[in-house]
């Protein structure tokens, strides 16, 4: 079972402007997935997103729809894994059953440019979903879902503040990802 995500905007880790995050939302709005990123895909999000109809003669909104007029393809942006904090993602073509590999960023954007859903299956987003806390303004992320960096920069902060539990899970998981890369 598939669970159909669409972007929903735009977020950082508090108190640093460059861990970047796109927060995609589940069809029902209750859960989100967040996909890292760089300031720079933000940026040009952000700018596709606000020139709005003025994006129609872009070279990838122009792509999509040179490719959807002269194909009878059916396509889908699926997420396949998530690993490190990393989402790997593809463009499968049912037609041909093909896939191709796809930049996480770049999935999101064909996803605004195409109106697609991407899809996750069911148990990769529960295990790396994120609930928003009551005020809205505020989601913690999932360990799984952390890059190396950002689970180093946790651990400092565990540390700095004496949450020495926190701390443990959070270098467990830092040795837990370093054995798996031997």
């Amino acid at each position: 079972m598939y669970v159909k995500l669409f972007f929903n905007g735009i977020g950082h880790v508090y108190g640093d402007e460059n861990t970047v995050f796109l927060f995609l939302q589940e069809e029902k709005g209750m859960q989100f997935l967040s996909v890292p990123t760089d300031v720079e895909t933000i940026n040009s999000i952000k700018k596709y997103v606000a020139a709005g109809e003025k994006n129609k003669d872009t070279l990838p909104a122009v792509m999509w729809k040179l490719l959807m007029q002269n194909d009878d393809r059916l396509l889908q942006i699926k997420i396949d894994s998530i690993e490190n904090g990393m989402c790997k993602c593809s463009l499968f073509d049912m037609f041909s059953r093909h896939t191709y590999e796809l930049q996480p960023s770049d999935a999101v954007l064909l996803s605004i440019i195409s109106r697609m859903p991407i899809y996750i299956e069911h148990s990769l987003f529960i295990a790396n979903s994120i609930v928003p806390m009551e005020d809205n303004a505020k989601m913690v992320l999932p360990i799984s879902q952390m890059n190396d960096t950002l689970l180093r920069k946790a651990l400092d902060k565990a540390v700095e503040s004496e949450n020495y539990e926190q701390a443990s899970k959070l270098q467990e998981e830092l040795n837990r990802r370093k054995q798996k890369k031997q």
